[in-house]
């Protein structure tokens, strides 16, 4: 069975990632035709999913790791409202996010995985990480001068 919160935050967090990077025009034709198929207003959706990436396309705004979570959730509510018990549509959306991530870890422009555990991470920017239960630690060690 698919796991519906999980499968939503990772298609939501492909299609914001994708929103940076040259491959959106290809996504974005993907999730129109998810929307066509699944929507009452697809028209809507892909207009407001359209503001977001001129949005998220500006110089100041992509670096911006507010606005990433804040587009994040909103393109979350937007694909749970188009699933909202529809089977067909959660199938659909399911298959969508599976073509990202794979296109994504081809590509290097993304990373979308689930499970995933990240030992001894040393990083020199920002990290996001969406999803459900999500769980970050970190820890310290200190060299006790005793």
């Amino acid at each position: 069975m698919i796991n519906e919160g999980q499968l939503v935050a990772a298609a939501s967090t492909a299609v914001v990632q994708a929103m940076t990077t040259d491959t959106y025009q290809s996504v974005r034709d993907r999730i129109k035709g998810f929307f066509f198929r699944h929507s009452r207003e697809p028209e809507k959706a892909i207009a407001q999913l359209d503001g977001y990436s001129e949005l998220m396309a500006t110089g100041t705004s992509s670096g911006n790791p507010a606005l990433y979570a804040t587009l994040t959730s909103i393109v979350e509510r937007e694909f749970a409202s188009v699933i909202n018990g529809n089977i067909q549509a959660l199938e659909s959306l399911q298959e969508l996010a599976s073509s990202l991530v794979r296109e994504g870890s081809n590509s290097g422009d993304m990373m979308v995985q689930g499970d995933v555990v990240i030992k001894n991470n040393k990083a020199k920017g920002d990290q996001f990480i969406a999803g459900r239960d999500n769980h970050i630690v970190r820890r310290y060690q200190r060299d006790d001068d005793d």
